[in-house]
């Protein structure tokens, strides 16, 4: 139990960890850490690792010159991207078997009114989906599960991937030791989120507002 104990203590407080495995792994680190977000983007049991934390972690320590900001970022997008198609792989699979479910939870009119709203949505929802704990694990799965088109699905991911990393790295790179902000973690990273869905929100609605004038 005590060994459980510390490491849920270790895991729930890797970035403060992670300066200690830089000094100790060098470029053994780069490998760790696209694991680690590998991990937290496409298992279902593991998106407890704190991903986003991490990255912003990391950017603050390539300021200081322990990890390199040209190697992070790209490190960081493949481990998110291949972490959705593996995702979406998986929901392909499931998919199959889920559409000849039918309970309460399951039926397959749900899917299909999920399968449309992907058709539609689809490119959006894994944007937004970056930038909620949870939901950005199980956006390519639902996509693979309702057979979202692969390509329109790769797209979205790869350029929401670049986005998603590249703002939270530079956030970190160029933030990240400001006390304040190293004090205020949380709120930072909450201020960054609604920092970058604003312009999606925003066309969503004007969208909207749009549409309900014609209509009107």
């Amino acid at each position: 139990m005590e060994f459980l104990n510390q490491a849920w203590e270790v895991i729930n407080h890797l970035d403060k960890y992670l300066e200690m495995i830089a000094a100790h792994f060098g470029r053994v680190t780069y490998i760790f850490l696209f694991l680690l977000i590998f991990l937290e983007t496409n298992f279902v049991l593991t998106p407890i690792l704190p991903g986003v934390t991490i990255i912003f972690a990391a950017g603050a320590l390539a300021a200081v010159g322990m990890l390199n900001i040209y190697a992070l970022i790209p490190i960081f997008i493949f481990a998110v991207f291949f972490g959705d198609i593996l995702n979406y792989v998986l929901g392909r699979y499931w998919g199959e078997k889920a559409y000849k479910l039918d309970n309460k939870f399951i039926r397959p009119s749900y899917l299909k009114a999920t399968e449309a709203f992907f058709d539609k949505h689809g490119r959006t929802t894994m944007f937004l989906a970056r930038y909620f704990p949870l939901v950005r694990t199980f956006a390519p799965l639902v996509a693979g599960i309702v057979k979202m088109k692969f390509v329109p699905f790769l797209v979205a991911s790869a350029l929401s991937a670049a986005i998603y990393i590249t703002i939270y790295t530079l956030a970190g790179y160029f933030f990240g030791s400001i006390p304040f902000v190293k004090d205020n973690l949380t709120v930072t990273l909450f201020v960054v989120a609604f920092a970058s869905v604003i312009p999606m929100i925003y066309k969503a609605l004007m969208k909207y507002l749009r549409h309900k004038k014609v209509s009107g």
